[in-house]
């Protein structure tokens, strides 16, 4: 008589992981040993995951510019000194880029205007003196006061420029940036924006913009 034999079939579970070379058989043999110190019977081996190695020679897509990548963290640099600014933005980088350019060309054009008044200032200024001069050379006569007259109202008109230099001067920068060119004059390298990391979720493309600055340490931060 044939002695029926029961037929043991191993079922196995599998596991997974991609795979980046000798790492990912240092991590399955790892796995596999906690695996059988918490469940000596079980039966569980892993598999590795590749890349499409085509679809990364031969990609289907055209790559992004940096200035077209969203969820990013960038990095702006002056172009006259060394200092640095490190920021970011969920939206298109050139966005935020374009923010900040604004902001530098109303720095700029404040600037301009700031040193035209001035030179008007010193040219009233000028006229004043050379005035005030020419009355104190002549007699006291009848064409003194109307000169004196001339000179007050040169010096009225005087004021009204510091009026209105009083008045421009109550623009403030938004930016770090626009700052830095309010304060210095220089121009900042728009034309050359680093992306130093890159992430579409908030909070984790706020703590890459955290251990970015901490490390770099950019001045204008």
């Amino acid at each position: 008589n044939l002695i029926p034999t029961t037929s043991t079939e191993i079922k196995y579970r599998y596991i997974q992981i991609p795979y980046v070379g000798k790492p990912s058989y240092v991590y399955s043999k790892k796995l596999l040993s906690i695996i059988k110190q918490y469940d000596p019977t079980a039966q569980v081996r892993t598999t590795y995951n590749t890349t499409n190695q085509t679809r990364r020679h031969f990609p289907t897509k055209d790559r992004l510019k940096p200035s077209q990548k969203a969820g990013v963290v960038y990095q702006i640099s002056c172009s006259n000194c060394t200092k640095t600014y490190i920021g970011k933005t969920i939206r298109q980088s050139y966005r935020r880029v374009n923010e900040h350019e604004k902001d530098v060309v109303r720095a700029l054009i404040f600037i301009h205007q700031a040193s035209s008044m001035i030179r008007k200032r010193k040219t009233i200024k000028q006229h004043l003196n050379t005035i005030k001069g020419q009355v104190q050379k002549k007699p006291s006569t009848q064409p003194i006061r109307r000169s004196a007259r001339l000179m007050n109202k040169t010096q009225t008109s005087y004021s009204q420029q510091q009026y209105a230099q009083s008045a421009i001067t109550g623009y403030i920068p938004q930016s770090a940036l626009g700052k830095h060119t309010f304060k210095t004059t220089h121009s900042i390298n728009f034309d050359d924006i680093q992306i130093l990391n890159q992430d579409q979720r908030h909070y984790r493309l706020l703590i890459k913009e955290s251990l970015q600055i901490r490390s770099k340490k950019p001045a204008l931060n």
